[in-house]
């Protein structure tokens, strides 16, 4: 209590320097949740391409009933 003040609340370079070290945290958290939804929606673009894939393999009967028909 007697001693002297904390640099960060004296230091206004000590807090600029604080606050940037978290926006890197912040940044770097970002960056690695970005990966992580980049990696899923390469996973998912994958799953959906290779069922295009697969259908566009398969006869048309096993997909298309020919008694339906579609209005317009």
């Amino acid at each position: 209590m007697g001693g002297p003040p904390a640099l960060w609340l004296e230091d206004r370079d000590v807090r600029t320097g604080i606050q940037a070290m978290l926006k890197v945290d912040r940044c770097l958290e970002e960056r690695r949740c970005l990966g992580w939804e980049a990696d899923n929606l390469c996973r998912w673009f994958g799953r959906e391409l290779a069922a295009v894939e697969l259908a566009l393999r398969r006869p048309k009967s096993a997909f298309v009933n020919s008694s339906v028909s579609f209005i317009y």
